[in-house]
């Protein structure tokens, strides 16, 4: 559990580090409430979508599903058609797909405009935390509702098994992708 291990570092030498004066941990103190009351939005949000955000669910629910058909034959040609420069450019998912690396960073660029008093770019860093740990939560959420098989299973695409909590059963929808398209966002 790596990516524990770099959010408790820096989320806590933050929290230290903000701590130091009133003012500055009153901030502290501000931007996470704001946070959760981001959080509380979202959740509204899915509990209530508007119109304008049901097609859009409702579209993209077409699309994944339409593509699980192609998803066999897509994985026999990637794994048949490998090589050396594809394994090599896809291997930045291990930095960058990571989610303790990504949160470190968001936190790093937090904490950079926090003492440097650089605003965009503490807001950056918040706005990108903030990505990162609701895209997480919808993430895991979403992937033991599915319950979808992982490839190296061979159970094919689609096999499901809802709420097992096991890793094997976690294939939908990517986390390395969830992360890099919110800390890119």
């Amino acid at each position: 559990m790596k990516s524990n291990k770099h959010f408790t570092t820096f989320f806590s030498v933050l929290l230290i580090a903000c701590m130091v004066n009133a003012q500055s941990w009153d901030e502290f103190k501000q931007d996470m409430r704001n946070s959760g009351q981001i959080g509380i939005n979202l959740w509204k949000s899915m509990i209530s979508p508007s119109n304008e955000d049901l097609k859009i669910f409702l579209i993209s629910s077409a699309v994944v599903v339409t593509s699980a058909f192609a998803d066999q034959s897509i994985r026999e040609w990637t794994q048949e058609n490998q090589t050396e420069f594809g394994r090599d450019l896809f291997s930045i998912d291990r930095v960058y797909g990571d989610t303790g690396y990504m949160i470190g960073a968001s936190a790093l660029m937090y904490a950079g405009g926090f003492w440097g008093k650089e605003k965009k770019l503490k807001s950056m860093g918040l706005l990108t935390f903030q990505a990162l740990v609701y895209t997480g939560i919808l993430t895991v959420v979403t992937k033991e509702i599915f319950g979808r098989s992982r490839p190296y299973t061979d159970d094919g695409p689609f096999h499901f098994k809802p709420f097992s909590f096991k890793v094997s059963n976690r294939s939908f929808f990517s986390g390395h992708t969830s992360t890099v398209f919110a800390f890119s966002t």
